[in-house]
């Protein structure tokens, strides 16, 4: 099983939609299953129709979880999220999440070749927990400026780590006419730093390219550390220590 995460710096830029896209894609060939780790806003179920409730086994310390079974535009994809448990509002500590990764990981008996985690914009506590635990990921973002300062911030996190990274889906690229014209609302672009995999439409349903999908989770880039990138951050951090220290 190959874990794909799908991770965005900036909010807003359509991530669960290209989270569900991806796996809708590979389920045309390979066994899919699908984890919702945005915590505090878990909703990628409410494009999905239940076929199968979670099952859970066992006491509290040798539990086993079955996932879901959610239909996508008719095919069956395997689902965990705490959604499954019930759609209100969740607040979390670290230790909290980080269990709940833990067991989405760990505990739930998944019987697919791919595994696509629909991560939370940012860099949070379940995000690093994930990313550190996946084969590869899959960026997202738009030709934006204000979406520019948080992509970067994100890339420098997976060069730190020399995360493996299929590439960038540059969302809400272009409009295409009636008239066969493409127009490109943004006006602007910036160095992705990785591979794109697809310049995507301005669209309800998005559609990706299979074959391009798959070569690029199938052949990802490993990033090098920034050494320079590192020092500047620990100065930050030193820094900041001092500040809060004084407070």
């Amino acid at each position: 099983m190959k874990t794909i995460s799908v991770v965005s710096g900036k909010g807003g830029v359509g991530k669960t939609t290209i989270s569900l896209a991806i796996a809708k894609t590979l389920s045309t060939k390979y066994k899919v299953g699908f984890i919702d780790a945005d915590i505090t806003g878990a909703n990628a179920h409410l494009a999905m129709k239940l076929e199968k409730d979670i099952e859970v086994v066992g006491s509290k310390d040798n539990i086993t979880v079955y996932p879901a079974v959610m239909s996508l535009d008719g095919r069956s994809i395997q689902f965990f999220s705490v959604s499954v448990f019930g759609d209100t509002y969740v607040k979390w500590n670290e230790s909290k999440i980080s269990d709940f990764c833990d067991v989405a990981f760990d505990k739930v008996k998944w019987n697919c070749d791919y595994l696509v985690v629909d991560t939370p914009p940012g860099l949070h506590a379940e995000n690093l927990k994930v990313i550190e635990r996946s084969d590869c990921v899959v960026l997202v973002t738009i030709p934006a400026k204000f979406a520019e300062s948080d992509y970067i911030k994100t890339l420098g996190y997976l060069k730190e780590i020399s995360a493996k990274v299929a590439g960038v889906y540059v969302n809400f690229s272009y409009i295409k006419c009636e008239c066969g014209r493409i127009l490109r609302p943004f006006r602007y672009t910036f160095n992705y730093g990785v591979p794109v995999i697809e310049e995507l439409p301005f669209t309800e349903n998005v559609t990706l390219d299979c074959d391009k999908l798959i070569n690029a989770i199938n052949n990802p880039v490993t990033l090098k550390r920034d050494t320079t990138m590192h020092k500047v951050k620990e100065a930050f951090i030193s820094k900041m220590i001092e500040v809060i220290g004084r407070a």
